[in-house]
């Protein structure tokens, strides 16, 4: 009797065996699959060099007698849209060079940046239905002070107006718009011009106040389009080996210059991420005289305000205030 009992209870067992054995073999577990870091890009860019001309706005006003050296006409942007898609050229973003640069993705055959700096209102007023209409995306630098001014003021109006945090958040959303750095509340003459330090302001006061404006701007950004931006452009060029640097420890993986050419941005080399250089359009000067001649520019080739650039060999001489600085955009104002 006990020996059935132990050659059924040793029959049974290889029965559950087997049935685990084959319910593990049908049993696929729901695991996500493995993803590298960095994830590969879906299409590789044989290229190891690519120039990328960036172009450079500010304001756009549909009354021609306001066309300055800052200021252009949604006519005048619109020709520079028709110019560069009959020409071939598509336009990239900040994340797009990046991604060219550390993981080797794809760039379009003929690319090209549109920057707006300082975060007019017209630029959405005039500029989003043009890019929408093309079917392009452009970069915008903005500065926080200039948000929260145009949240207390509350007047949307495309001749002096600048965005709010809502209409970032709804640039962001819309997808022609990608949202970047200009400071916080750096942008300004005085009582530093930019990012410099100011006049016997000590090594450690100057980098504290470096990374709390950069600090601030980058959690303002990231909290209103929960994207983390990650290019940043020099308020007058003015830039300073500190500010690179901690701009670095922030995480920022492009910045932009006032120096006039074009940049070559290369696979693999980091460093020509930074100082990208960038053509000021101004009125009376298409894309066409500037991305059409590689960005010869103009007799300030080295840059409207690179004198205030470390290293800079020397700045525009065209209409400077007493400071020796290219007037700069006026703040429109009733």
């Amino acid at each position: 009797m006990h020996s059935f009992i132990k050659r059924a209870l040793c029959v049974i067992s290889m029965l559950a065996v087997c049935a685990a054995l084959t319910a593990a073999a049908d049993f696929t577990p729901f695991l996500p699959a493995p993803t590298p870091y960095p994830a590969p890009p879906e299409e590789l860019d044989p290229r190891e060099r690519v120039p990328v001309p960036v172009i450079m706005y500010h304001s756009i006003l549909r009354n021609p007698r306001r066309r300055n050296m800052y200021t252009i006409t949604p006519r005048e942007l619109e020709a520079d849209m028709v110019w560069l898609q009959s020409e071939g050229y598509e336009t990239v973003t900040p994340q797009q060079v990046i991604d060219y640069v550390h993981k080797g993705a794809a760039l379009p055959e003929k690319p090209v940046m549109l920057t707006f700096d300082d975060g007019y209102y017209n630029n959405i007023f005039y500029g989003t239905p043009l890019l929408e209409k093309y079917s392009m995306r452009a970069v915008m630098f903005a500065v926080g002070a200039y948000c929260d001014r145009a949240v207390r003021e509350d007047d949307r109006n495309p001749n002096y107006s600048y965005i709010t945090w809502d209409d970032m958040k709804d640039m962001s959303l819309g997808g022609v718009w990608d949202i970047q750095s200009h400071t916080y509340d750096m942008h300004s003459e005085a009582p530093r011009l930019g990012v410099r330090r100011r006049s016997g302001e000590s090594d450690g006061k100057y980098r504290a106040a470096l990374r709390e404006d950069i600090t601030r701007i980058t959690e303002s950004i990231a909290e209103t389009t929960d994207k983390v931006p990650n290019a940043f452009a020099y308020p007058f060029g003015a830039i300073t080996p500190e500010a690179e640097e901690i701009l670095r420890e922030k995480g920022y993986r492009a910045t932009f210059s006032s120096y006039e050419g074009t940049s070559v941005i290369r696979k693999g080399d980091e460093a020509s991420l930074f100082q990208i250089k960038r053509c000021l359009r101004r009125s009376g000067r298409p894309a066409s005289g500037i991305v059409g001649r590689q960005a010869a520019c103009n007799p300030c080739s080295r840059g409207l305000f690179s004198a205030f650039s470390f290293g800079s060999p020397g700045m525009c001489r065209e209409r400077t205030n007493r400071a020796g600085l290219s007037q700069t955009p006026p703040a429109y104002r009733r």
